[in-house]
């Protein structure tokens, strides 16, 4: 076993035991999904330390402000620092997670639409006891990061609007923005077909 697999099994196993008590829509089949495509896509556009995208895919979610309360990669830090890592690689993995999020792009963000998408929206939504659709509320279109985070009581349909739908715009790579067209007319239809069975259409 080289370092790199040593760091990469060292890394699954604590992220499985810190995500063990989330919903569905951020747990380690979350993390796995995340894994596997942005290895993908880092395979399909040539990049080279793929060992650092791979701990930044499994690492994105040990932070997450919508469960911890706070927009900081303070937990993935101190984890990297027990590992047999320089700092260089460790602060290089903190700046692709540090990107990832409302504007940026990883797998994570591939996996936020789509099919899986559209299961971990409703996931989340019921986990936060949201209700479904609510035509009387209208998606709020220009959410700043801060306005978005703050914005905890939206219709959970509403959240397509105000971020599903902006994602596929947001792909820097070919692969990427290949993978995420596909997803967001899934995505498109699947609404759609909602707002026409709630209007009683269908």
């Amino acid at each position: 076993m080289t370092t790199d697999d040593i760091v990469i099994q060292n890394t699954v196993e604590y992220v499985r035991g810190m995500l063990a008590s989330n919903d569905a829509s951020h747990d380690w089949n979350h993390i796995e999904r995340v894994w596997r495509l942005s290895v993908r896509i880092a395979t399909e556009e040539h990049v080279e330390r793929m060992d650092c995208v791979v701990l930044a895919a499994l690492l994105h979610d040990i932070d997450d402000w919508k469960y911890t309360g706070s927009d900081s990669t303070d937990r993935a830090r101190a984890f990297l620092h027990t590992q047999p890592l320089d700092v260089d690689k460790i602060e290089f993995v903190l700046k692709i997670i540090n990107g990832i999020g409302f504007k940026e792009e990883l797998g994570t963000e591939k996996d936020a639409i789509g099919a899986i998408g559209i299961a971990r929206c409703l996931t989340y939504g019921g986990h936060k006891k949201r209700v479904l659709y609510e035509p009387s509320v209208p998606p709020l279109m220009a959410m700043d990061k801060a306005a978005y985070m703050a914005n905890k009581h939206g219709p959970t349909l509403n959240h397509f609007y105000e971020k599903l739908f902006k994602l596929k715009d947001m792909m820097k790579t070919p692969t990427g923005q290949r993978i995420a067209q596909a997803r967001h007319e899934y995505m498109v239809e699947f609404v759609e077909r909602v707002q026409a069975e709630v209007a009683g259409l269908l």
